[in-house]
């Protein structure tokens, strides 16, 4: 039921435009990646893959714990590889499976902190760093660290081909 008296209307319109556009642009970003699913992207292969046997062979083991629901386990698994001395890309896949591991569980801010030190890996491929910093601004959104968000949002948007 609108009110057609042009006194309430001048009365709505004394909101500031600059300040309404920033509230739809926010309402816009916010809906946008909201709708968006909460994980990480799957590993792509990368030209510089170079995982010894050993740390694969339990890479696997702790994904199989991850698909059969034993979630503790597969992060037991996940800290006793991380313990050990990694090459780069190692540490980049199992710091990926950690964070989806981490957001299955709920635990933002563990997902928060491994995907900081996923961005912290050289062996990334483009994709998968514009993925991992798009999940980083999510993360932080859903913990309503919104500074932060939009800041990794703004940097994964700025990551995409075209925008550089």
């Amino acid at each position: 039921m609108g009110d057609s008296n042009p006194e309430n209307v001048r009365q709505c319109s004394t909101i500031p435009t600059r300040l309404q556009l920033c509230v739809l642009v926010a309402a816009v970003l916010a809906a946008a990646y909201s709708s968006l699913p909460l994980l990480a992207a799957e590993p792509q292969l990368t030209d510089s893959i170079d995982m010894s046997v050993q740390v694969g062979q339990a890479l696997s083991a702790a994904l199989d714990l991850m698909d059969a629901g034993k979630h503790e386990e597969a992060a037991a698994a996940l800290q006793k590889l991380r313990e050990q001395a990694l090459n780069d890309y190692e540490a980049s896949r199992i710091l990926l499976q950690a964070v989806n591991l981490d957001i299955t569980m709920g635990n933002h801010q563990a997902a928060i902190t491994d995907s900081e030190a996923l961005l912290q890996t050289q062996t990334l491929s483009d994709a998968e760093r514009t993925s991992a910093t798009l999940m980083l601004g999510k993360l932080y959104l859903q913990l309503e660290n919104w500074s932060k968000g939009i800041e990794a949002l703004l940097q994964a948007n700025e990551q995409q081909p075209g925008n550089q």
